[in-house]
C-alpha cells in the first residue's frame, strides 16, 4: 500500500515538474525577440549543441567517482542521477531540487543521505572555478568599462582579513553538537576521499567549466561574429559569476538571473541587447531546457 502511494505521489511530482518545463519551454517559444536577431553562422550554433552531452557526461563521471566510496554505480547510473537533478530543479530549485532528483535516483538499500555530502563536495569542486576564474574578469570589466577601480588591492586586501574570521566561526561550529550530528549523518562519505579523487573531480569540474563556456560564446558568435573573442572571454564568465552568486530559483525563475546579468553587460559594451536576450535563452534552452525535460522521464524512488 505505502509503494502505491509512493508511486501516486512520484507521478504527481513528475506532473507538476512537467508543467512548469512546459511553461517554461512556451516562454522561450513566445517572448525571445526572434525577429530581431538572425543566426549569421549555424555552424557555431550546432557546435555548442554537439558539445551539450558533453557537458553533462562530464558532470556524470564526477558524479560517479563521488558516489563510488558509497557504492558501484555505472556511468549510465550516474548519468540518469545528474539528468533527474535537472528534472527535479523545475520542481524544487536548482538546490534542493538537485539534491532531491539525484538523492531518489541512488537505490534505497544504500544509506541515500550521503548522497547530500557527495553533491556539496560535486558543487564545491565546480563552482570554485566560477570564483577564480570570474572575479578577475568582473575587475578587469569594472576597471575598464564602469569604474575606474584604484584600490582593488585594498578590497582584495580585506577580503583576505574576513577569511580568518569566517574560518574561527566554521571552527567553533563544527563544536556543537547538533552540527556534528548533521555532518555525520549526511557528510560521513567525506571522510572516505582521497586527496587523489578531490582533484580527479575539481580538474573535470575546470574542463566542465570550458565546455560551457565555450557553449556559450559559440551561440553569441553565431548570431554576432563581429564581437570581439576576447571581450566575450572576459564578459561569460562574469556572467557566469553573477548568476552563481545570485538567489538558486531554478527552472525557468533561474532563467530571468542570467538574462538580466546578459543585457546588463551588453548594455554597457554597448552591443545588440537582443543578442544578449536570445543568447542567454538559447543557452538555457542548450543545457538546462533540454536535459531536464530528459531527467523527468527517470523514475524517481521516493
Amino acid at each position: 500500500m505505502v509503494a502505491k502511494y509512493q508511486k501516486v505521489l512520484s507521478y504527481s511530482l513528475k506532473g507538476v515538474a512537467v508543467l512548469f518545463a512546459i511553461y517554461a519551454l512556451y516562454q522561450f517559444l513566445v517572448y525571445a525577440p526572434w525577429e530581431k536577431v538572425s543566426i549569421q553562422s549555424p555552424v557555431f550554433l550546432v557546435l555548442a549543441f554537439v558539445l551539450m552531452p558533453l557537458n553533462w557526461m562530464l558532470e556524470s563521471k564526477r558524479w560517479q567517482i563521488l558516489l563510488k566510496p558509497l557504492f558501484e554505480v555505472s556511468f549510465i547510473n550516474a548519468l540518469l542521477g545528474v539528468l533527474s537533478g535537472l528534472g527535479a530543479s523545475f520542481l524544487a530549485g536548482k538546490t534542493l531540487g538537485n539534491a532531491l532528483g539525484r538523492y531518489w535516483a541512488i537505490p534505497k538499500s544504500v544509506d541515500r543521505n550521503q548522497s547530500i555530502g557527495a553533491l556539496f563536495i560535486s558543487q564545491l569542486t565546480q563552482g570554485i572555478h566560477t570564483f577564480w576564474v570570474g572575479i578577475p574578469c568582473l575587475l578587469w570589466f569594472l576597471r575598464n568599462h564602469i569604474i575606474k577601480l584604484q584600490y582593488e588591492y585594498w578590497l582584495l586586501g580585506i577580503l583576505a582579513l574576513i577569511l580568518p574570521f569566517l574560518f574561527v566561526i566554521g571552527k567553533q561550529a563544527f563544536q556543537n553538537e547538533k552540527v556534528i550530528h548533521f555532518f555525520e549523518r549526511y557528510f560521513l562519505i567525506l571522510k572516505t576521499y582521497t586527496l587523489k579523487l578531490l582533484i580527479t573531480t575539481t580538474v573535470l569540474g575546470f574542463v566542465r567549466y570550458c565546455v560551457f563556456t565555450l557553449q556559450f560564446i559559440l551561440i553569441i558568435h553565431s548570431i554576432d561574429t563581429l564581437i570581439s573573442l576576447q571581450v566575450l572571454v572576459i564578459i561569460v564568465p562574469v556572467i557566469f559569476l553573477i548568476k552563481t552568486v545570485s538567489p538558486n530559483l531554478g527552472g525557468f525563475l533561474d532563467l530571468g538571473i542570467r538574462e538580466l546579468s546578459t543585457l546588463y553587460i551588453f548594455e554597457y559594451l554597448g552591443l545588440d541587447p537582443n543578442i544578449a536576450l536570445v543568447s542567454a535563452l538559447m543557452i538555457w534552452c542548450i543545457n538546462i531546457l533540454i536535459p531536464s525535460l530528459m531527467g523527468l522521464g527517470i523514475r524517481w524512488k521516493l
